[in-house]
């Protein structure tokens, strides 16, 4: 089984951050993977790249705390 076949296995509120300009992990990888496990947000940071915890955190925090938000009302 590939990893793409397990995505369908992801139960459970997801959050999805991913940077513009990542070229590692691109923009169109985490529109499969927010289109496959549901529920999930995607969170897009513009100018972001693949080190976006590090160089944009205030906007991946603001991600995962929505995230959290949405478990904590579940």
């Amino acid at each position: 089984m590939d990893k793409i076949s397990l995505v369908g296995l992801t139960l459970g509120i997801s959050a999805i951050v991913v940077g513009q300009d990542d070229p590692l992990t691109p923009v169109r990888y985490s529109r499969f993977l927010h289109d496959a496990i549901v529920p999930s947000t995607l969170t897009v940071i513009e100018g972001a790249g693949h080190d976006a915890p590090s160089t944009h955190a205030d906007q991946v925090a603001a991600a995962l705390r929505g995230l959290l938000a949405t478990v904590a009302s579940s």
